[in-house]
């Protein structure tokens, strides 16, 4: 009789992972700064998002949160020329649609956080910790049952100038693996 009082709530919790999913990732980024004398920047992106289904747990549509980090760097333009880097914090919306009949998931994000860069060389190098926007789209397949290829992430981001450095453009590319846990 007393399992009886618990019943409805262990029923809750069976049906949480159907309602809701969290997943981590790992990826392989290359980011261009569209700036004069700047190089392509290359590295690893690590993040982990959550979302619910709207409505049942076939759902098309979800929404929620991705937190995101990301290491970005590559060489200076002259032969001693010292390294240059991009190290993102970013965090904000995610939207994913599912796409019938197939193990494609399309998703958007809208993120914001703070950018720290160390950039150019001599008397232009210029190290600043600022405000980053990005906006980023993408398409998941599901490989293996929780586990998703990444086959392209494309981002259009922003640094707005700050402190006497120039604002920058970004454009990014990443593919890499989700690990989705129910």
């Amino acid at each position: 009789m007393r399992f009886l009082k618990f019943l409805p709530f262990l029923l809750l919790l069976a049906s949480l992972p159907a309602m809701a999913q969290f997943g981590a990732y790992g990826e392989f980024s290359t980011t261009n700064l569209h700036a004069a004398n700047e190089p392509q920047l290359y590295g690893p992106t690590l993040g982990g998002y959550y979302y619910k289904n709207f409505g049942h747990h076939l759902s098309l549509l979800s929404a929620g949160p991705d937190v995101r980090v990301s290491f970005l760097s590559g060489p200076g333009s002259g032969a001693n020329a010292p390294m240059q880097s991009l190290t993102s914090i970013l965090v904000g919306p995610r939207l994913v649609f599912k796409l019938p009949v197939t193990l494609l998931h399309l998703y958007a994000e809208g993120l914001i956080g703070d950018g720290d860069s160390q950039l150019g060389e001599g008397a232009s190098r210029n190290s600043s910790n600022r405000f980053e926007s990005q906006f980023l789209g993408g398409v998941d397949l599901t490989i293996l049952p929780h586990v998703d290829w990444r086959i392209i992430e494309l981002g259009d981001g922003e640094l707005p100038a700050s402190g006497g450095s120039a604002g920058l453009d970004t454009t990014t590319f990443s593919t890499g693996i989700v690990v989705r846990m129910p």
